[in-house]
């Protein structure tokens, strides 16, 4: 059977930069933790390990994952967000707390990757940034 193999962009770092979070930024993250959502997650783990964390096929267990970051001691107001249709014409992404992101995100179907940590903040600094370029 013929195939062609295509290099492409992970979806890990693609879809957040699609919706204007990097991953990483100097002096607010320096690692990335990538999680499979629907799988047995380390709570205790995660929320200690500092840096980013991104959840694959998370949405169906947002509330369950947020919970668990939020007893084991991840901060509440910790910004999250969840990229729906990532880096297609469907995209939608929504922010807020960790403690109120479920709620935020009711609605939004799959596929969808979840960001949880301070770089998610960056999101509107850099919109905002990116429009006073553009506007020079």
């Amino acid at each position: 059977m013929p195939f062609e193999v295509v290099p492409g962009v992970s979806s890990l770092s693609a879809v957040p930069a699609a919706a204007g979070i990097p991953i990483t930024h100097r002096g607010i993250s320096s690692q990335v933790t990538m999680v499979q959502g629907h799988g047995p997650i380390d709570f205790g783990a995660l929320a200690h390990l500092g840096g980013t964390i991104v959840l694959f096929m998370a949405l169906g267990r947002l509330a369950e994952i947020a919970e668990g970051l939020l007893a084991h001691g991840l901060a509440s107001q910790t910004p999250a967000a969840v990229i729906a249709s990532g880096t297609t014409s469907a995209q939608e992404v929504v922010t807020a707390p960790l403690e109120r992101i479920a709620e935020a995100a009711t609605g939004l179907r799959p596929p969808a990757l979840v960001v949880v940590g301070d770089v998610v903040a960056l999101s509107a600094w850099l919109a905002s940034a990116r429009g006073t370029l553009a506007a020079a």
